[in-house]
């Protein structure tokens, strides 16, 4: 029987140009001293002799670029950033720095680059610059590693959930409810026409308009007001609840928070997964283990390009190697305050710590670096600084301002908040409750829909949503969560 996977990998490698990993380790494979290939890529390194020429090529595949050793006449044109295709001899390499050279035989130049006025130079460049130049900043070295690992993680996060038999689901970037109750939400409008919405164009439209048409003027295109998602779970709940018990979300988010701080984005990508038959211990264990079974594949798969952002974050691997130790410690909220105000006491935080409020950055990393040394689940949050679909720890208590729910947040040292997840409120009374305390009787009716989870075939679950960029900060040491990302939009900026 033909593998499906293997003749389609087979029939792109036939007629797409190998990538330059693939041509070395082809001849390394074939254990022949001279192989005859043809690479292509960028200069991103040329040096000029009296009779002999090296250059260095990238395609961004490999950790390090594949030296080739050129005639004086066959480097001329060359310049840092061209575009060659370069057919030649690949054999052991003499130098040090490298297994293998090109010697090349014939040099194609593909596309000129003007050095002098080229953004990128082969030189230190800082991140402030290059933000700048977002169509060209990821072909540095640094970026272009960090562009691996990223899909890498992306890849490899997919592949464990699908070996655990999770189901993959679309959830929509519009929507009309905002998930976290926060109000910070992108609005969107269409330029839709109420009056030509006729197929012929014809703007006289006098045929009977109906349901919900006079709503259009309102709210151009649909009948109620549109956002851009904040989060994809309310949507991934109807999936676990009835249809599938294990589900997972992967895709961009959206706050239009005004916050410019390393650890922000005003689009971001969130893992969120949810699963049925289960409480906020399950979904713990879940976490650690499918973050730490990530972490090590990443690791293992890109050690090279992780191995050089390292170089460059001090303390970088340290926090990478923790999140691939699990379980990681747990403390509640209750227990963190207490300890909180202890260290007060002697050494005052920016912020006094108190029981029933947000704890800030500094609390969070204070637990994390000075109590636990590595990462912690913090849990049972007060239940009036969170959202309406937390699982209440004992209702009979739930109008006490001492009332708690069952939540957790994931602190990493130096990184902050890595994942966020509860088990969520199963109970349809308790939940109707919750939705009008938080909102009003006006939007728990537009979230009826949310309700008939409960009514029909109700199930305890549980779910949680991972920042995707703070994981790859916790990975590589990158500092800016902006630096982690192709095109970052953020409060001021939004290039391209």
């Amino acid at each position: 029987p033909i593998n499906s996977s293997s003749s389609s990998f087979c029939l792109a490698m036939s007629f797409l140009r190998p990538t330059i990993q693939r041509v070395v380790v082809g001849a390394s494979v074939s254990g022949q001293q001279h192989n005859s290939v043809s690479v292509s890529g960028w200069v991103r390194a040329i040096r000029k002799q009296k009779r002999i020429a090296f250059a260095a090529i990238s395609d961004g595949s490999t950790d390090v670029p594949l030296q080739v050793v050129l005639r004086p006449e066959q480097a001329e044109g060359l310049t840092f950033g061209s575009c060659v295709v370069i057919e030649g001899d690949l054999c052991d390499s003499p130098g040090k720095g490298q297994d293998k050279e090109l010697q090349a035989k014939e040099v194609t130049l593909v596309g000129e680059c003007d050095v002098h006025t080229n953004p990128i130079q082969p030189k230190y460049m800082t991140p402030e610059f290059l933000r700048t130049i977002p169509h060209l900043r990821l072909r540095t070295s640094l970026l272009s590693a960090m562009m691996r690992v990223r899909s890498a993680t992306t890849h490899l996060i997919h592949d464990v959930l699908n070996s655990w038999d999770f189901m993959h689901v679309h959830t929509p970037i519009l929507t009309s409810n905002d998930c976290e109750g926060s109000g910070e939400v992108f609005s969107v409008r269409s330029n839709y026409d109420d009056d030509a919405d006729r197929a012929d164009g014809n703007s006289n439209n006098t045929e009977p308009k109906g349901d919900g048409h006079a709503r259009h003027e309102h709210h151009g295109l649909f009948s109620s007001p549109m956002n851009l998602t904040v989060s994809g779970q309310l949507h991934l709940e109807t999936v676990t609840c009835g249809t599938y018990p294990r589900s997972y979300t992967f895709g961009p988010t959206f706050r239009a928070e005004n916050s410019n701080t390393p650890r922000h984005l005003s689009e971001f990508y969130m893992l969120e997964a949810e699963v049925a038959f289960a409480g906020l211990e399950d979904c713990l264990k879940l976490q650690e283990a499918l973050i730490s079974e990530v972490v090590k594949g990443v690791v293992n798969k890109e050690k090279g390009a992780l191995e050089r952002l390292w170089e460059k974050n001090e303390g970088a691997e340290d926090i990478c190697r923790m999140l691939m130790r699990s379980p990681y410690a747990r403390i509640t909220y209750t227990e963190s305050i207490d300890l909180l105000n202890q260290q007060h006491g002697h050494t005052p935080f920016k912020e006094p710590p108190c029981w029933g409020n947000e704890l800030a950055f500094e609390h969070e990393q204070y637990i994390a670096k000075n109590i636990v040394g590595g990462p912690v689940f913090i849990t049972h949050y007060p239940r009036k600084i969170k959202p309406f679909y937390m699982l209440q720890d004992n209702p009979l208590n739930n109008s006490n301002e001492s009332a708690t729910v069952s939540a957790s947040d994931l602190i990493v040292p130096h990184v902050g908040e890595l994942t966020g997840g509860s088990a969520r409120e199963h109970r349809e009374d308790l939940l109707r409750t919750a939705l009008a305390q938080q909102f009003g009787d006006k939007e728990v009716n537009s979230l009826e829909w949310y309700v008939d989870l409960r009514k029909f075939g109700t199930v305890e679950h549980a779910g949680f949503g991972l920042g995707f960029e703070r994981l790859l900060r916790a990975i590589t040491g990158i500092q800016n969560v902006r630096d982690v990302i192709p095109f970052p939009r953020h409060p001021g900026q939004c290039h391209l």
